[in-house]
């Protein structure tokens, strides 16, 4: 027999063996990682929707709360019994919770945050600023850092979260007519007292920083020194300077002015009941169900029929006026009201018919430094308004009047800041962060719902978790046990 020998046959085949095993091999491993990318990106997608779910779970939360709250009771404010470390829901191996929170009003890292909402109400609003505002606030703590116009839109140096959308856009502006409260003139002449004026439309909304780039303000200033809004000053910014503090005084403001600034809050023309107020105008007969003293009566009803306008419900605080009576003989019609009277006249009535009265500064919760924005406001007004409010119960402090028959104000410093006051708030701003334990994993988002309509609504939400967790979950809360901060 004859042995044939194919020289390198065999080695030539081994190499092809090799090169499809390796191919074979290369296969596996691209099938083996996209199934586990999948995998984990599913499993990504299913605890980031978790993480969003129960975030808005706090959402829901802050909203009950803030529907249920009283005229001069502040149990959304600062709540942890309602608002931290709230349990939802446990999925196996996961607890899911929400904690919902807002700056305290103080610097401290160990008091800025409160478990609760800000009320809108409370800050001056940019967007809808009176007229008779504007000079006041020119030389006021409160605007030094926003007078130094920003050169933003061209160097874009800065990082503003500017929304992508708007979420439930509340109604266009209507105009001039949406203006805050400013001395006019009145039919029969030049008016007395600054005028109330209010809109038929709802307010327009809009973010603050959209609204701020837009008039071109000093954006810096609206972060100060918590450029991540984690309510607390950020590593560094104490010795920078101008990159971030930029005209930002010394105290609370150096935390940013977002925190005293706002662009959504309004008023309803409404009673504590949630009637129509009653328009001394127009209206006779309704009038005498308030139980009014005849003088107060017989001083609006000469007023009807001389078709002279009552502009301020200050009018009638104490006013005398020559005026005809019912046969055409010219009488001395004097009016002022009692406390008691007071109460009913602020609550039930209004001199306007428009529905919305945007802009109102809440003097139950407004800090010093916005209540210094109001015409003829002193240091000492605004100290003396935060210290009597605090010793007051919720029922003197439904209206306004609480400032007079208090012996807070004088009737001249009253009358001059009656038009741009309230003593409720619509509108609520709050943080949400939804996590879970011990994974780690969460969602944080900025809110500002508004309870005003029939129906609450989410005016603006946002999602800030790039930014980073805001704060240590404590473990030792709500049986969260066995759980290392530092991996929360």
């Amino acid at each position: 027999m004859r042995v044939y020998r194919k020289t390198g046959c065999p080695g030539f085949v081994l190499y092809a063996v090799l090169v499809v095993i390796l191919l074979s091999s290369m296969v596996a491993v691209s099938l083996l990682y996209a199934m586990k990318s999948a995998e984990t990106a599913s499993s990504a997608g299913q605890e980031g929707e978790q993480a969003w779910a129960v975030a808005l779970s706090g959402v829901y939360k802050a909203i009950q709360v803030a529907l249920a709250a009283e005229t001069g009771l502040a149990e959304w404010r600062d709540n942890p019994d309602e608002f931290k470390d709230q349990f939802v829901v446990e999925d196996g191996q996961e607890k899911w919770y929400f904690t919902v929170y807002d700056w305290s009003g103080s610097e401290d890292s160990e008091s800025a945050i409160a478990y609760g909402l800000t009320d809108e109400a409370r800050k001056l609003n940019l967007k809808y600023l009176p007229d008779a505002l504007k000079e006041s606030i020119e030389d006021s703590e409160l605007f030094a850092a926003l007078k130094d116009k920003t050169s933003y839109a061209e160097e874009n140096d800065f990082d503003v979260f500017l929304p992508e959308e708007e979420v439930n856009e509340m109604a266009p502006a209507s105009g001039e007519s949406q203006e805050g409260a400013s001395p006019g003139e009145a039919e029969g002449g030049k008016t007395e007292f600054p005028v109330q004026k209010g809109s038929s439309e709802a307010p327009a909304y809009e973010f603050l920083d959209a609204f701020a780039a837009r008039e071109g303000y000093n954006l810096k200033a609206l972060y100060g020194k918590d450029l991540d809004m984690n309510l607390k000053s950020d590593s560094g910014t104490q010795d920078v300077g101008e990159i971030f503090q930029e005209g930002v005084g010394s105290g609370p403001l150096g935390m940013g002015l977002r925190h005293f600034l706002t662009t959504t809050s309004y008023d309803l023309n409404l009673d504590s009941l949630g009637e129509p107020r009653l328009n001394i105008n127009s209206t006779n007969a309704e009038l005498a169900s308030l139980g009014l003293s005849m003088e107060t009566l017989s001083f609006i009803e000469a007023m009807q029929r001389n078709n002279k306008r009552i502009e301020s419900l200050t009018v009638l605080l104490n006013s005398n006026e020559k005026l005809k009576d019912e046969e055409g003989n010219e009488k001395d019609y004097r009016v002022e009201l009692s406390d008691d009277e007071m109460e009913k006249v602020f609550d039930s009535c209004t001199t306007i018919d428009e529905a919305y009265l945007p802009a109102l500064i809440n003097v139950n919760t407004a800090s010093k430094e916005v209540l210094m924005v109001l015409p003829g406001m002193e240091e000492s007004d605004a100290e003396a308004i935060i210290s009597a409010r605090e010793g007051l119960l919720a029922d003197q402090l439904n209206t306004p009047a609480w400032l007079l028959n208090q012996g807070v104000l004088s009737l001249e410093k009253f009358q001059a800041v009656y038009p741009y006051i309230t003593t409720r708030s619509w509108q609520y701003h709050f943080y949400v962060m939804g996590y879970s334990i011990p994974s780690g994993r969460y969602r944080v988002l900025e809110v500002i719902v508004d309870i005003a309509g029939e129906t609450p609504r989410i005016l603006m939400m946002r999602d800030l978790t790039r930014l980073g967790m805001p704060f240590k979950i404590d473990t030792g809360i709500n049986g969260i046990n066995g759980i290392s901060s530092a991996a929360i």
